[in-house]
């Protein structure tokens, strides 16, 4: 990692990610998008990285997202809404959106 990789890593990092409140542990999310599956980790800190099952990992692998809108918006291409196309699975085994989150209907 260069250094001017390392210096917006930590800038990234020093702001609060969207879903922190959210993670007590950690998720494994999901998101279609033309026919391809990506799957990420929401850390426990609420960032969020791709994983090696992810479509296209090896373009998305060094990438640290702070926002679901944001690391939906690295696969589409232009803007997502990140709530509402990114799935976790619930404690009932089903995949529901990240919206579910903030509205506290998980169970």
């Amino acid at each position: 990692m260069t250094k001017r990789q390392d210096r917006r890593r930590s800038a990234l990092l020093s702001r609060t990610a969207a879903l922190a409140r959210y993670a007590a542990r950690e998720l494994q999310i999901q998101f279609r998008f033309k026919g391809k599956l990506y799957v990420a980790q929401v850390r426990r800190d609420g960032t969020i990285v791709f994983t090696r099952e992810s479509a296209e990992w090896s373009r998305l692998k060094d990438k640290v997202f702070t926002t679901p809108s944001a690391a939906g918006t690295a696969v589409a291409g232009n803007p997502v809404n990140g709530y509402r196309d990114w799935r976790f699975l619930n404690s009932e085994g089903k995949w529901v959106r990240l919206r579910e989150l903030r509205t506290r209907k998980v169970r």
